[in-house]
């Protein structure tokens, strides 16, 4: 995908990002090279049951199968600290997160690279980090043990379907992700299920630029397809956000009444 990165490979450990106002958890030190005791625990919504909403139909907006996946055994590029020069999570929280949030829904989190500092930047709320890889989801387990993350839940999901109730979160979000998606309106209509009355959504991809690291172009949407699919399934006040340098990033909410 996308997003994760920070779990431990052998000895060698990659920090977190810290960020500006991050909401304190525990002693100090946020880096994975630097042991904490563990927080103290979350109180958390028990999970979770799959929808009658989300029933797959076939998506005329890509071909069944067709997603770019994120090879696994690249991992290690992942954990390239070179991210945080062009995937900044602080400038990101700034622009698609409001610390006051009860719930945020992380999609194709891979092993924390976001999970983990959005996290903490939640006052009183619980973030559910998605991935359709049950290795990743091993890898960000791993990384909230050592970081000592109580109010994060790690969520295996299914190609569309995410196994969370309806109209629970404040935040979707997903970073690298939407070039994965084998059916991208099927993805997004299950993101306006998990989201609440005027929740958000945000989509940040990389754009068809020239970059140093990502996918092939050719895989790659042009933002404004991204825009037409959020309207098209039925978003509304939907934004493009001059952000970062090889990314676009798309922000959208649902009405504040659904009629589903």
């Amino acid at each position: 995908p996308r997003g994760g990165i920070g779990s431990r490979s052998g000895d060698r450990h990659l920090a977190f990002p810290a960020m500006a106002g991050a909401q304190p958890r525990g002693s100090s030190g946020r880096s994975l090279g630097v042991h904490r005791p563990a927080r103290a625990a979350v109180r958390l919504p028990a999970p979770i049951i799959f929808s009658p909403n989300s029933i797959i139909q076939p998506d005329p907006g890509r071909a069944m199968g067709h997603g770019h996946k994120f090879d696994v055994k690249k991992l290690e590029r992942l954990r390239d600290p070179e991210r945080l020069s062009y995937l900044n999570p602080d400038k990101i929280w700034a622009v698609i997160g409001d610390d006051g949030m009860k719930t945020v829904i992380d999609l194709g989190a891979g092993i924390g690279f976001f999970a983990i500092p959005f996290s903490r930047k939640l006052s009183a709320g619980v973030l559910y980090a998605c991935d359709l890889s049950a290795e990743m989801i091993a890898h960000l387990n791993e990384a909230l043990r050592h970081e000592g993350v109580g109010n994060v839940v790690a969520v295996k999901t299914g190609e569309v379907e995410v196994p969370l109730d309806d109209g629970i979160a404040d935040l979707v979000f997903m970073v690298n992700l939407h070039h994965e998606f084998d059916q991208p309106l099927q993805s997004l209509r299950e993101c306006r299920r998990l989201l609440r009355p005027g929740g958000r959504i945000a989509v940040i991809d990389w754009a068809p630029v020239d970059s140093p690291s990502g996918p092939p172009r050719h895989v790659r949407f042009e933002p404004e397809t991204v825009r037409d699919q959020l309207r098209g399934v039925g978003f509304e006040d939907v934004q493009s956000h001059s952000l970062l340098p090889y990314h676009f990033v798309i922000t959208s909410r649902t009405a504040e009444t659904e009629d589903n």
